[in-house]
């Protein structure tokens, strides 16, 4: 009777090594993946110097026209502080610290009552997104301020049933 011939040290060590390198090889694509951003208008990033802005109050308001999937959002605001630039809306998704923001402005939007210093604004929500939670989020510059927008104020909207 013959014995099974065991792995030696040598072979053993290799396989280690293997699959501690692929282990290793995984974590930085991961990493290298998950700090990539890309930049320009639809980077989906906000400026991470924005503080929120408590005086802003946001809300959420769903309107469901006829039933279907005929979705559509109205966000309005308190005012914005004097001589504040337009603000950009957004969606915000993920989890925190890796939030994303989308663009939440294309189709039949609306702003009220003008676009210089709007204080609602309205917009259809995709089909496929149209009864799910969201969190919405509207970014402005202050007065004699440059650059990013560098505040915000931000407003769950709850699922529709």
């Amino acid at each position: 009777m013959t014995e099974t011939p065991t792995a030696t040290r040598s072979t053993r060590r290799t396989r280690r090594l293997v699959i501690v390198g692929a282990v290793a090889l995984v974590l930085v694509a991961g990493a290298v993946v998950v700090g990539v951003t890309t930049t320009g208008s639809r980077s989906g990033t906000v400026s991470t110097v924005a503080t929120k802005d408590d005086s802003v109050v946001l809300t959420c308001t769903r309107v469901n026209w006829g039933g279907g999937d005929n979705m559509t959002i109205q966000l309005d605001w308190t005012a914005l502080p004097a001589g504040s630039s337009t603000p950009s809306v957004w969606e915000r998704s993920g989890v925190s610290p890796n939030f994303t923001y989308n663009p939440n402005v294309g189709r039949n939007v609306t702003w009220w009552p003008n676009t210089t210093q709007p204080s609602r604004v309205t917009f259809w929500v995709n089909a496929a997104n149209s009864y799910a939670g969201r969190t919405e989020v509207i970014t402005w510059k202050p007065a004699g301020t440059s650059g990013t927008d560098t505040k915000y104020a931000e407003v769950w909207c709850p699922k529709v049933s």
